[in-house]
């Protein structure tokens, strides 16, 4: 088949008819292996933003792992410490739709680098704060820089990539936020260590070694992601065409049969607004783990550890760098499983072309596992709740693969940009709101005592499962209609369904997987 090769315009491809209009030239497709080109530039893309997504978890959570020193140091409560940790969303939330509009007419390359300065600035000047005012604000003002981080991702992936193969992707992608964890640990441990080290405490080091490198990526950053599918230079020039044309027919198609293509149409999608509820009561309980597991585990190991209650620790203990190197490798155990489990949910999902329950049951029970903590911890110890929170995590990391596809299935061009920052902007309203009720509970205890906090964040689990079952997406291709073929994923329409028919099955028709079951492709 030979068509015309794309070239890099400035010009909007509104509709296939375009590849034959405008700066293009003749090239030929036919022996373009869909596979092949898919492999390729999932490698591509997937490996910048995976790096991208840990220095982004690196630098917002490096937080848990300084907390135990950074509180002793400067006499921050527990309430004071959540509130600085959750304080970081209200800017993330906030200036998400801006920055993901920006990102379309700039490009990511540009936008998201600029971004990745901005941010590997501010988190290095956390190694200097000396108040809680200044914590606050650098922690504000982290959020505001590494709000469009995931959204742009994603919205970027979406140019390259169908709903079934970004869904898998994104999910690659944003392993690492637990894999943040498991590599931070050890990190922190190591860091923590240089205590004293030129007059600087360990957590002043961690943020200062974990925040300079995030400057030097964004130059990576500028100069090897490609800006789209034109212009990719792991693809040769027929793949580039091939990709090009497959994503403006989907885009096309889909279009015409949803409307949903402006900034109004993704931000007044109820399905928007659903998807961005469930966000929000996961990111409540992911972002109160994450903030809270190092402390959590200090406390059901070795007793509070505070000035105010030396005693709680284990005897033979003693507070100082192998103490808090101790609880920062013990948390990052607790995210190894978490890591796994999420990347193996999401190719079940994929491969079973379900996504309802396979968000639903990981989450529902993950809610329970988080809140039967203090039964077990009464009951048996903390080694058994410890196995709670092992398992608890790791069910709640497996919502990203099912919920993450989901916006590509019924939005598309800006009405994606501004709909995922929707989502992610509900999702940080949680993120605020799970590490500072986790502070408050834990103050309002008589000492940092985390049972309520774990049984409240396992209701929210146990509510966003619920929700996750009872989403009602766009009706699903009949099995009749299936087809797995990526060179025709955008062209999946019977011929002669009326308009009608297809307006009242838009979406689902033109990607290679469903929610609801169907029947098997051979």
């Amino acid at each position: 088949m030979v068509i015309t090769e794309c070239k890099d315009t400035d010009t909007p491809q509104d509709s296939p008819s375009l590849h034959e209009t405008q700066g293009y030239e003749a090239v030929d497709i036919a022996q373009v292996n869909p596979t092949q080109v898919v492999r390729k530039i999932s490698r591509h893309l997937v490996l910048l933003f995976f790096v991208l997504a840990l220095i982004c978890y690196l630098d917002r959570a490096n937080l848990a792992f300084a907390a135990s020193q950074l509180r002793e140091d400067l006499h921050f409560s527990a309430s004071t410490y959540g509130l600085g940790a959750g304080i970081f969303f209200p800017g993330y939330a906030l200036f998400q739709i801006p920055s993901n509009l920006i990102l379309v007419k700039v490009g990511a390359p540009i936008w998201l680098s600029c971004m990745l300065t901005l941010w590997g600035v501010v988190a290095t000047l956390s190694a200097f704060i000396t108040s809680a005012a200044q914590f606050m604000t650098l922690r504000f003002l982290l959020g505001v820089a590494e709000c469009g981080a995931f959204p742009g991702m994603w919205y970027h992936l979406s140019l390259f990539l169908d709903a079934g193969e970004l869904g898998v992707a994104y999910t690659g992608i944003t392993t690492a936020s637990a894999l943040s964890q498991v590599v931070g640990g050890p990190l922190a441990a190591a860091l923590l260590l240089l205590d004293g080290a030129c007059g600087l405490h360990g957590w002043q080091w961690l943020f200062l070694c974990e925040g300079m490198p995030t400057i030097f990526f964004a130059v990576i950053l500028k100069v090897y992601l490609a800006p789209s599918p034109c212009t990719a230079k792991c693809l040769t020039s027929e793949e580039r065409v091939w990709l090009q044309k497959r994503q403006d027919d989907a885009i096309a198609a889909r279009h015409a049969a949803s409307g949903h293509s402006t900034v109004k149409g993704g931000l007044m999608n109820w399905r928007v607004w659903y998807l961005g509820l469930v966000w929000l009561l996961m990111e409540s309980a992911l972002f109160g783990i994450i903030f809270w597991c190092p402390q959590m585990i200090e406390a059901g190991f070795y007793g509070a550890h505070d000035e105010d209650h030396p005693e709680g620790l284990a005897p033979g203990e003693e507070t100082g760098e192998w103490h808090d190197s101790k609880v920062a490798l013990l948390s990052a155990a607790v995210f190894a499983p978490a890591a796994l489990a999420m990347l193996f949910n999401a190719h079940l999902s994929k491969r079973g072309q379900e996504r309802h329950w396979h968000g639903c049951l990981p989450v529902f029970a993950a809610g329970i596992c988080l809140g039967l903590m203090p039964v077990a911890d009464t009951l048996v110890g903390f080694h058994a709740s410890f196995v709670l929170l092992l398992l608890g995590a790791a069910g709640a990391w497996c919502i990203h693969g099912p919920l993450h596809s989901w916006p590509a299935t019924f939005l598309q061009g800006n009405a994606a940009a501004a709909g995922t920052a929707l989502i992610n902007s509900m999702g940080a309203v949680g993120g605020f709101i799970g590490p500072s009720l986790i502070g408050w509970l834990a103050d309002d205890s008589d000492e940092d005592d985390y049972d309520a906090a774990m049984m409240t964040v396992g209701v929210f689990l146990m509510c966003a499962g619920v929700l996750m079952l009872g989403f009602p997406e766009p009706a699903p291709l009949q099995a009749g209609n299936t087809g797995r073929s990526h060179q025709h994923s955008y062209s999946r329409y019977k011929e002669g369904d009326s308009e009608a028919e297809i307006e009242t099955q838009p979406i689902l028709e033109l990607i290679p997987w469903e929610s609801h079951w169907v029947a098997p492709h051979i």
